[in-house]
């Protein structure tokens, strides 16, 4: 069994340094910023305190000036400069006319910060407040303080200083109090218990060894829990190596079933083939099969078809028969219709015929009158003259009118002749019409017999149809099955084949297995338990 090498940790690398590290920076960085809130803090303050003594200064020069102005007394004036020079931070005092042009008294620093008079304006970078100086509302002149801020930074660059160096030390003394405190408090069983894993580790597999912990904090829970690892991991190798003989034996009949698995993958793979090779012959035979059903579905799918067509033809046929039916129905209506409207022709020419013989008769006698007009004229002479004239004409009128008449009758015998003939003749048409009209309605008959028997000719070949489509289908599906059944005894030989090496594998391994096993007592002896 290899062993890692075990050293010491490097203090740069230990948790003791990385925790003083962050304590320290973390107590800097929070004296830090305690400085800076406190330097802005006092700077305001300073700011405001110059601020403040600016306005009262100026208020004051303001008010004490009013006098000595007034009544131009020079050494009033002084007095009352001098009383605010006192104050360290004014830098200088100018009073000027109430033009504020002239500059009537001027006060000033040296470089020794002594109080000097001046005359002219002072120059450089200074807090002002300029007041006027009035009395009664009469402007008398102005009043300007300059300040100087640095007295102020010097107190606040000296407060400052003693803010850091306060900062240094008390950032010195909590950091070794907290090192100190963390030492006792945690250091100290962290270390404990680092030794403790380093004896351990150095032990050479002495499970028996425990930590020493008495504390009740996480570390003295992490030391029971260790301990407790350990007491299990101790029962772990126990049992391991109770385990690792029947781990030797287990190897053993593996590598035995193995070759009784090997001996079992040759037998179904042979078994496999046989059936592959049936069904394969079966899945050819229903291929076949298929093939004829498939055939046979095609001519019985054309029968249907052709019933269809047929039918529909019959159909067409029945329509036709039935249409030539009325129309023949309407001819015999029609010819009798004219056969009667002939006859009463043949009546009215009849009747004509009566009426051209009494205009015959009136004619003759017409004619006997015109004879007789003639012969009392021929009597009267010269005065009958005119008379036999009239008689003449009329004579001649009725031989007109006989002639005509003449003709009319024989015009009507001709029609009465024609209209017997016809009369006869439409008879014989009737009679033939309502012939073809028995003639048509018994093929309409007969051919809606034979379109009832070519609908149960069509259902039934229709029923065949299905029924065939059914067979192909299940012709179909059985081939289906009979290819998945060749397939699945494939993968059953592939299978096989498979288990047949997984077996030489498992024997293979089963050899490991004792070896693992052996190897596994040699090392569970190294444990002392």
């Amino acid at each position: 069994m290899g062993q890692s090498k075990i050293e010491k940790i490097n203090w740069k690398n230990s948790i003791r340094t990385k925790i003083a590290v962050v304590l320290i920076i973390v107590i800097t960085l929070t004296m830090t910023l305690f400085g800076i809130y406190n330097y802005f803090t006092n700077k305001y303050q300073g700011e405001s305190e110059l601020s403040s003594g600016a306005d009262n200064v100026s208020n004051r020069l303001a008010k004490n000036l009013i006098t000595p102005i007034w009544n131009v007394d020079d050494s009033s004036m002084n007095e009352v400069l001098n009383s605010e020079m006192v104050y360290r931070p004014v830098y200088g005092i100018i009073v000027k006319d109430n033009e504020g042009k002239k500059i009537i008294k001027g006060k000033a620093r040296d470089q020794k910060w002594e109080v000097v008079d001046i005359s002219d304006n002072i120059l450089g970078k200074f807090i002002t407040k300029t007041k006027i100086i009035s009395k009664e509302g009469d402007k008398l002149g102005s009043v300007t303080i300059y300040f100087t801020d640095k007295f102020m930074k010097q107190k606040l660059m000296n407060e400052t200083i003693e803010t850091f160096i306060t900062i240094i030390l008390l950032n010195g003394l909590l950091t070794i109090a907290l090192i100190l405190s963390l030492n006792k408090i945690l250091f100290k069983p962290i270390n404990g218990l680092v030794e403790g894993l380093r004896d351990i580790a150095k032990g050479e597999g002495d499970l028996t060894r425990r930590l020493e912990i008495e504390t009740n904090d996480e570390l003295g829970e992490m030391g029971k829990l260790f301990d407790i690892f350990m007491e299990k991991l101790q029962i772990l190798i126990r049992d391991i190596i109770k385990n690792s003989e029947s781990v030797d034996e287990s190897s053993k009949s593996l590598s035995q079933l193995s070759d009784q698995m090997a001996n079992a993958s040759e037998q179904v793979s042979t078994s496999a083939n046989s059936v592959a090779s049936a069904a394969e012959e079966m899945s050819k035979n229903m291929d076949a099969v298929a093939a004829a059903m498939e055939e046979t579905s095609t001519s019985v799918e054309t029968i249907v078809s052709s019933a269809g067509q047929m039918s529909a033809t019959i159909g067409e046929i029945a329509k036709n028969s039935e249409r030539a039916r009325a129309i023949v129905g309407a001819a015999v209506s029609q010819a009798g219709t004219a056969s009667n409207k002939v006859e009463e022709l043949g009546l009215a020419a009849k009747e004509i015929g009566k009426v051209t013989e009494a205009i015959n008769e009136i004619s003759e006698q017409t004619n006997l009158l015109a004879l007789n007009a003639t012969i009392e004229a021929a009597r009267a002479g010269e005065a009958g003259k005119g008379f036999a004239v009239v008689a003449n004409e009329i004579k001649e009128l009725a031989k007109q009118t006989a002639s005509a008449t003449q003709d009319i009758r024989k015009n009507i015998e001709g029609i009465q002749g024609s209209t017997a003939g016809t009369v006869t003749e439409i008879r014989q048409i009737s009679k033939v019409v309502n012939d073809v009209n028995d003639f048509v309605s018994t093929i309409a008959s007969a051919v809606e017999e034979q379109s009832v028997t070519t609908k149960e000719i069509s259902n039934n070949v229709s029923q065949a149809s299905a029924g065939v489509q059914e067979v192909n289908e299940n012709v179909a599906q059985s081939s289906v099955v009979s290819k998945e059944i060749a397939k699945d005894i494939a993968q059953v030989n592939h299978s096989a084949g498979e288990l047949s090496n997984s077996s030489s594998q498992v024997n293979l391994s089963a050899k490991e297995l004792k070896q693992l096993s052996t190897t596994l007592k040699d090392l569970v002896k190294k444990f002392k338990v």
